[in-house]
Protein backbone atom coordinates (compact mmCIF):
# COMPACT_ATOMS: atom_id res chain seq x y z
CA UNK A 1 0.00 0.00 0.00
CA UNK A 2 1.00 3.63 -1.14
CA UNK A 3 1.30 6.36 1.75
CA UNK A 4 -0.77 8.36 -0.56
CA UNK A 5 -3.70 5.49 -0.78
CA UNK A 6 -3.44 5.19 3.45
CA UNK A 7 -3.74 8.92 3.36
CA UNK A 8 -6.87 8.70 1.57
CA UNK A 9 -8.39 6.68 3.28
CA UNK A 10 -8.10 8.09 6.70
CA UNK A 11 -9.12 11.21 5.61
CA UNK A 12 -12.21 9.86 4.09
CA UNK A 13 -12.59 7.63 7.10
CA UNK A 14 -12.38 11.02 9.48
CA UNK A 15 -14.79 12.67 7.66
CA UNK A 16 -17.35 9.66 7.40
CA UNK A 17 -16.88 9.68 11.30
CA UNK A 18 -17.93 13.57 11.78
CA UNK A 19 -21.27 12.26 13.53
CA UNK A 20 -18.92 10.16 16.15
CA UNK A 21 -16.75 12.81 17.07
CA UNK A 22 -19.53 15.22 18.03
CA UNK A 23 -19.77 12.96 20.92
CA UNK A 24 -16.61 13.71 23.40
CA UNK A 25 -16.58 10.14 24.79
CA UNK A 26 -16.32 8.26 21.57
CA UNK A 27 -13.00 6.98 20.27
CA UNK A 28 -11.85 6.17 16.25
CA UNK A 29 -9.52 3.35 15.91
CA UNK A 30 -6.95 3.12 12.88
CA UNK A 31 -5.68 -0.77 12.74
CA UNK A 32 -2.95 -2.29 10.79
CA UNK A 33 -3.64 -5.88 9.44
CA UNK A 34 -2.15 -8.27 6.94
CA UNK A 35 -0.39 -11.11 5.83
CA UNK A 36 2.17 -9.56 8.28
CA UNK A 37 1.71 -5.14 8.78
CA UNK A 38 5.43 -5.78 10.52
CA UNK A 39 6.89 -5.86 6.76
CA UNK A 40 5.72 -2.37 5.88
CA UNK A 41 6.77 -0.90 9.21
CA UNK A 42 8.33 2.20 7.75
CA UNK A 43 5.14 2.84 6.28
CA UNK A 44 3.43 2.54 9.58
CA UNK A 45 5.77 4.72 11.15
CA UNK A 46 4.54 7.64 8.84
CA UNK A 47 1.33 7.17 9.22
CA UNK A 48 1.40 7.49 12.72
CA UNK A 49 3.05 10.56 12.45
CA UNK A 50 0.97 11.98 9.88
CA UNK A 51 -2.18 11.30 12.24
CA UNK A 52 -0.86 12.24 14.89
CA UNK A 53 1.56 15.26 14.09
CA UNK A 54 0.75 16.25 11.00
CA UNK A 55 -2.79 16.29 9.80
CA UNK A 56 -5.16 15.56 12.71
CA UNK A 57 -2.98 16.73 15.97
CA UNK A 58 -6.00 17.99 17.71
CA UNK A 59 -7.85 14.77 17.80
CA UNK A 60 -4.49 13.01 18.78
CA UNK A 61 -6.10 11.57 21.64
CA UNK A 62 -8.94 10.29 20.42
CA UNK A 63 -7.66 8.16 17.60
CA UNK A 64 -6.63 5.10 18.72
CA UNK A 65 -4.37 2.09 16.78
CA UNK A 66 -3.72 -1.73 17.11
CA UNK A 67 -1.77 -4.04 15.09
CA UNK A 68 -2.31 -7.43 14.94
CA UNK A 69 1.26 -8.98 14.05
CA UNK A 70 2.89 -12.73 14.21
CA UNK A 71 5.50 -11.36 16.14
CA UNK A 72 8.61 -12.63 13.88
CA UNK A 73 9.56 -8.95 13.10
CA UNK A 74 9.20 -7.50 16.31
CA UNK A 75 12.29 -5.55 17.41
CA UNK A 76 13.26 -2.59 20.16
CA UNK A 77 12.47 -0.03 17.63
CA UNK A 78 9.20 -1.14 16.89
CA UNK A 79 8.13 -1.84 20.23
CA UNK A 80 9.56 2.21 21.13
CA UNK A 81 7.59 3.33 18.31
CA UNK A 82 4.43 1.37 19.53
CA UNK A 83 4.66 2.18 22.97
CA UNK A 84 4.88 6.30 22.16
CA UNK A 85 1.70 6.13 19.96
CA UNK A 86 -0.24 3.49 22.44
CA UNK A 87 -0.49 1.34 19.52
CA UNK A 88 -2.04 -2.25 21.22
CA UNK A 89 -0.25 -5.06 20.20
CA UNK A 90 -2.01 -8.27 19.41
CA UNK A 91 0.36 -10.91 18.80
CA UNK A 92 -0.36 -14.70 17.48
CA UNK A 93 0.59 -17.29 19.36
CA UNK A 94 -0.46 -20.80 19.06
CA UNK A 95 0.53 -22.80 22.21
CA UNK A 96 3.45 -24.94 23.18
CA UNK A 97 6.21 -24.68 20.61
CA UNK A 98 5.28 -28.35 19.33
CA UNK A 99 1.84 -27.08 18.06
CA UNK A 100 2.91 -23.10 17.25
CA UNK A 101 5.85 -24.22 14.76
CA UNK A 102 3.65 -26.74 13.15
CA UNK A 103 1.62 -23.90 11.39
CA UNK A 104 3.72 -21.01 11.64
CA UNK A 105 6.92 -21.27 9.94
CA UNK A 106 9.29 -19.36 8.10
CA UNK A 107 10.42 -20.17 4.44
CA UNK A 108 12.96 -22.96 5.40
CA UNK A 109 10.47 -24.58 7.45
CA UNK A 110 12.46 -23.42 10.68
CA UNK A 111 9.32 -22.60 13.44
CA UNK A 112 8.77 -19.13 14.32
CA UNK A 113 7.87 -19.45 18.15
CA UNK A 114 11.61 -18.81 19.89
CA UNK A 115 11.45 -15.67 18.12
CA UNK A 116 8.32 -14.90 19.13
CA UNK A 117 8.72 -15.66 23.13
CA UNK A 118 11.89 -13.33 22.90
CA UNK A 119 9.90 -11.06 21.10
CA UNK A 120 7.62 -10.71 23.98
CA UNK A 121 10.39 -11.02 26.84
CA UNK A 122 11.88 -7.89 25.45
CA UNK A 123 8.55 -5.97 25.52
CA UNK A 124 8.08 -7.39 28.68
CA UNK A 125 11.65 -6.37 30.06
CA UNK A 126 12.13 -2.90 28.62
CA UNK A 127 8.43 -1.58 28.05
CA UNK A 128 6.83 -3.35 30.90
CA UNK A 129 3.82 -0.55 31.21
CA UNK A 130 3.26 -1.05 27.15
CA UNK A 131 3.34 -4.87 27.33
CA UNK A 132 1.04 -5.28 30.34
CA UNK A 133 -1.23 -4.22 27.44
CA UNK A 134 -0.71 -6.56 24.60
CA UNK A 135 -2.46 -9.14 23.57
CA UNK A 136 -3.06 -12.72 22.55
CA UNK A 137 -4.72 -14.51 19.28
CA UNK A 138 -4.90 -18.28 19.41
CA UNK A 139 -5.78 -19.76 16.27
CA UNK A 140 -6.54 -23.53 16.55
CA UNK A 141 -6.57 -26.27 14.02
CA UNK A 142 -6.67 -30.10 14.44
CA UNK A 143 -5.52 -31.92 16.27
CA UNK A 144 -6.80 -29.04 19.04
CA UNK A 145 -5.89 -31.02 22.05
CA UNK A 146 -7.40 -28.21 24.67
CA UNK A 147 -5.73 -29.26 27.54
CA UNK A 148 -1.77 -29.43 26.69
CA UNK A 149 -2.29 -25.69 24.97
CA UNK A 150 -4.42 -24.56 28.41
CA UNK A 151 -2.10 -25.81 30.55
CA UNK A 152 1.29 -24.11 28.63
CA UNK A 153 -0.81 -20.78 28.68
CA UNK A 154 -2.37 -20.56 32.27
CA UNK A 155 1.24 -21.06 33.50
CA UNK A 156 3.52 -19.27 31.49
CA UNK A 157 4.46 -15.83 33.20
CA UNK A 158 4.42 -14.09 30.01
CA UNK A 159 0.87 -14.71 29.16
CA UNK A 160 -0.69 -14.01 32.58
CA UNK A 161 -3.41 -11.26 33.29
CA UNK A 162 -3.68 -10.64 29.56
CA UNK A 163 -6.50 -10.75 27.10
CA UNK A 164 -6.97 -13.55 24.72
CA UNK A 165 -8.54 -14.51 21.95
CA UNK A 166 -9.20 -18.03 20.74
CA UNK A 167 -10.70 -18.99 17.19
CA UNK A 168 -10.39 -21.99 15.24
CA UNK A 169 -9.76 -22.31 11.90
CA UNK A 170 -12.98 -22.54 9.66
CA UNK A 171 -12.25 -26.31 8.77
CA UNK A 172 -15.15 -26.76 6.57
CA UNK A 173 -14.39 -23.71 3.60
CA UNK A 174 -10.69 -23.58 3.74
CA UNK A 175 -8.22 -25.12 0.98
CA UNK A 176 -5.74 -26.64 3.95
CA UNK A 177 -6.16 -30.24 4.73
CA UNK A 178 -6.39 -31.15 8.52
CA UNK A 179 -5.69 -34.42 11.12
CA UNK A 180 -9.22 -35.00 11.74
CA UNK A 181 -8.52 -38.51 13.40
CA UNK A 182 -8.57 -36.49 16.31
CA UNK A 183 -11.95 -35.57 17.02
CA UNK A 184 -13.79 -37.55 19.81
CA UNK A 185 -10.32 -36.85 22.30
CA UNK A 186 -10.70 -33.13 21.00
CA UNK A 187 -14.50 -33.33 22.24
CA UNK A 188 -13.60 -34.89 25.67
CA UNK A 189 -11.14 -32.73 26.13
CA UNK A 190 -13.83 -29.53 25.58
CA UNK A 191 -16.19 -30.70 27.89
CA UNK A 192 -13.04 -31.15 30.52
CA UNK A 193 -11.67 -28.01 29.78
CA UNK A 194 -15.57 -26.60 30.57
CA UNK A 195 -15.36 -28.39 33.88
CA UNK A 196 -12.20 -26.94 34.56
CA UNK A 197 -13.14 -23.33 33.90
CA UNK A 198 -15.87 -24.13 35.92
CA UNK A 199 -14.04 -25.29 39.03
CA UNK A 200 -11.11 -22.30 38.36
CA UNK A 201 -14.24 -20.06 38.96
CA UNK A 202 -15.53 -21.34 42.01
CA UNK A 203 -11.54 -21.13 43.79
CA UNK A 204 -11.42 -17.53 42.30
CA UNK A 205 -8.44 -18.94 40.62
CA UNK A 206 -9.25 -16.55 37.62
CA UNK A 207 -5.36 -15.73 37.04
CA UNK A 208 -4.71 -19.03 36.24
CA UNK A 209 -7.70 -19.38 33.33
CA UNK A 210 -6.36 -17.02 30.41
CA UNK A 211 -6.92 -19.35 28.02
CA UNK A 212 -10.42 -21.22 28.99
CA UNK A 213 -11.47 -16.79 29.48
CA UNK A 214 -10.38 -16.76 25.68
CA UNK A 215 -11.94 -20.00 24.22
CA UNK A 216 -15.18 -19.28 26.04
CA UNK A 217 -15.62 -15.51 26.84
CA UNK A 218 -17.24 -14.42 23.15
CA UNK A 219 -20.09 -17.36 23.30
CA UNK A 220 -20.52 -16.34 27.50
CA UNK A 221 -21.22 -12.56 26.21
CA UNK A 222 -23.72 -13.56 23.87
CA UNK A 223 -25.78 -14.59 26.69
CA UNK A 224 -25.28 -12.03 28.61
CA UNK A 225 -26.13 -9.21 26.25
CA UNK A 226 -29.28 -11.20 25.45
CA UNK A 227 -30.25 -11.70 28.86
CA UNK A 228 -29.63 -7.84 29.53
CA UNK A 229 -31.68 -6.96 26.44
CA UNK A 230 -34.73 -9.35 27.29
CA UNK A 231 -37.29 -10.25 25.38
CA UNK A 232 -37.82 -8.62 21.72
CA UNK A 233 -40.05 -8.29 19.28
CA UNK A 234 -37.56 -8.66 16.65
CA UNK A 235 -34.90 -11.02 15.85
CA UNK A 236 -31.59 -9.28 14.29
CA UNK A 237 -29.84 -10.44 11.39
CA UNK A 238 -27.24 -12.93 13.69
CA UNK A 239 -24.12 -10.94 14.24
CA UNK A 240 -24.12 -9.36 10.99
CA UNK A 241 -22.78 -5.60 11.42
CA UNK A 242 -24.39 -3.03 8.56
CA UNK A 243 -21.23 -2.85 5.85
CA UNK A 244 -19.17 -0.12 6.79
CA UNK A 245 -21.22 1.32 9.30
CA UNK A 246 -18.85 0.59 12.69
CA UNK A 247 -15.67 -1.35 10.36
CA UNK A 248 -13.88 -0.99 7.29
CA UNK A 249 -11.35 -2.53 5.93
CA UNK A 250 -8.75 -1.20 3.14
CA UNK A 251 -7.14 -3.33 0.88
CA UNK A 252 -3.73 -2.11 -0.31
CA UNK A 253 -5.01 -1.74 -3.33
CA UNK A 254 -7.39 0.99 -2.42
CA UNK A 255 -10.76 -1.04 -2.23
CA UNK A 256 -13.23 -1.18 0.74
CA UNK A 257 -14.42 -4.09 2.11
CA UNK A 258 -16.85 -5.37 4.83
CA UNK A 259 -13.89 -6.96 7.18
CA UNK A 260 -10.64 -8.92 7.04
CA UNK A 261 -12.12 -11.75 6.46
CA UNK A 262 -14.12 -11.53 3.22
CA UNK A 263 -11.09 -9.41 1.49
CA UNK A 264 -10.26 -11.93 -1.17
CA UNK A 265 -13.65 -11.58 -2.85
CA UNK A 266 -14.41 -8.42 -4.97
CA UNK A 267 -18.22 -9.18 -4.69
CA UNK A 268 -17.73 -8.30 -1.00
CA UNK A 269 -15.92 -4.80 -1.96
CA UNK A 270 -18.11 -1.68 -0.96
CA UNK A 271 -16.08 0.52 -3.18
CA UNK A 272 -12.63 2.69 -3.15
CA UNK A 273 -10.86 5.28 -2.30
CA UNK A 274 -11.49 7.14 -5.73
CA UNK A 275 -14.89 7.07 -5.32
CA UNK A 276 -15.79 6.27 -1.80
CA UNK A 277 -18.20 4.07 0.29
CA UNK A 278 -21.36 2.92 -1.95
CA UNK A 279 -24.12 2.62 0.57
CA UNK A 280 -26.30 1.30 -1.86
CA UNK A 281 -23.85 -2.01 -2.10
CA UNK A 282 -23.41 -1.87 1.74
CA UNK A 283 -26.88 -2.69 1.64
CA UNK A 284 -27.40 -5.02 -1.14
CA UNK A 285 -24.90 -7.13 0.65
CA UNK A 286 -26.59 -6.51 4.21
CA UNK A 287 -29.86 -7.79 2.70
CA UNK A 288 -28.81 -10.55 0.25
CA UNK A 289 -27.30 -12.53 3.88
CA UNK A 290 -31.06 -11.80 5.20
CA UNK A 291 -32.77 -13.02 2.05
CA UNK A 292 -30.11 -16.20 2.34
CA UNK A 293 -30.91 -16.68 6.27
CA UNK A 294 -34.40 -15.52 7.22
CA UNK A 295 -36.07 -19.19 6.47
CA UNK A 296 -33.76 -20.90 9.13
CA UNK A 297 -32.80 -18.31 11.25
CA UNK A 298 -36.32 -17.56 12.44
CA UNK A 299 -36.96 -21.47 12.80
CA UNK A 300 -33.36 -21.92 14.91
CA UNK A 301 -33.20 -21.75 18.63
CA UNK A 302 -30.14 -19.58 18.36
CA UNK A 303 -31.89 -17.08 16.33
CA UNK A 304 -31.42 -13.44 18.55
CA UNK A 305 -28.11 -14.98 20.27
CA UNK A 306 -26.07 -16.04 17.27
CA UNK A 307 -23.08 -13.83 16.30
CA UNK A 308 -22.57 -15.22 12.19
CA UNK A 309 -22.52 -13.25 9.79
CA UNK A 310 -21.77 -12.74 5.90
CA UNK A 311 -18.06 -14.51 6.41
CA UNK A 312 -20.12 -17.46 8.03
CA UNK A 313 -21.90 -17.98 4.36
CA UNK A 314 -18.93 -17.89 2.45
CA UNK A 315 -18.84 -20.20 -0.69
CA UNK A 316 -17.28 -20.07 -4.53
CA UNK A 317 -17.46 -16.24 -5.27
CA UNK A 318 -20.13 -15.23 -2.76
CA UNK A 319 -22.33 -16.61 -0.17
CA UNK A 320 -24.35 -19.81 -0.32
CA UNK A 321 -26.75 -21.33 2.17
CA UNK A 322 -25.43 -24.71 1.59
CA UNK A 323 -21.86 -23.90 3.55
CA UNK A 324 -24.03 -21.37 5.85
CA UNK A 325 -25.90 -24.73 7.37
CA UNK A 326 -22.54 -26.96 7.60
CA UNK A 327 -21.37 -23.99 10.21
CA UNK A 328 -24.93 -23.48 11.83
CA UNK A 329 -24.76 -27.36 12.70
CA UNK A 330 -21.13 -26.81 13.98
CA UNK A 331 -22.67 -23.66 16.55
CA UNK A 332 -25.64 -25.57 17.80
CA UNK A 333 -24.01 -28.13 20.05
CA UNK A 334 -20.94 -25.47 20.63
CA UNK A 335 -23.70 -23.08 22.29
CA UNK A 336 -25.47 -25.76 24.39
CA UNK A 337 -22.18 -25.85 25.61
CA UNK A 338 -21.93 -22.36 26.48
CA UNK A 339 -25.01 -22.00 27.87
CA UNK A 340 -24.99 -24.27 30.71
CA UNK A 341 -21.28 -22.56 31.25
CA UNK A 342 -22.98 -19.61 31.24
CA UNK A 343 -25.82 -21.05 33.60
CA UNK A 344 -23.18 -22.74 36.06
CA UNK A 345 -20.86 -19.65 36.55
CA UNK A 346 -23.98 -17.55 37.33
CA UNK A 347 -25.52 -20.11 39.62
CA UNK A 348 -23.01 -21.56 40.81
CA UNK A 349 -20.34 -19.06 41.37
CA UNK A 350 -22.18 -15.84 41.37
CA UNK A 351 -24.62 -13.23 39.75
CA UNK A 352 -21.58 -11.12 38.66
CA UNK A 353 -18.79 -14.09 37.71
CA UNK A 354 -19.12 -13.20 34.15
CA UNK A 355 -18.19 -9.58 34.85
CA UNK A 356 -14.30 -11.52 35.46
CA UNK A 357 -14.23 -13.98 32.44
CA UNK A 358 -15.78 -11.40 29.61
CA UNK A 359 -13.79 -8.26 28.46
CA UNK A 360 -15.34 -5.39 28.14
CA UNK A 361 -14.96 -4.92 23.88
CA UNK A 362 -17.26 -8.46 24.16
CA UNK A 363 -20.57 -7.01 25.67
Amino acid sequence: MSLDTALLAIDQFITRAGKTLQNPEKKLAITFYGGEPLLEFDLIKEILHQVHQVRYPTLSGRITHSITTNGTLLDEEKLQLFSQYGVLLKVSIDGPKKFHDHNRIYRDGSGTFDTVVHALETARDKFPAFFNQVGYIVTLCPPFRYMERAAFFDSHPLFKGHQFLVASVAITNCDLEFDMSEQEPDCVEFSELLRQMHQKAIRGDFDDAVFESGLFSQGLARFRQAQGEGATETIDPNGCCIPGQRRIFLSTSGQYFLCDKVAQNDRFSLGDIAFGVSTDRAWQIYNDYISLSQADCLKCPLGNICDYCPSSALQGDYMGLEQKRVQCACKLPYTKKMLELYASLTEDVSPDALDTWIPPHLE
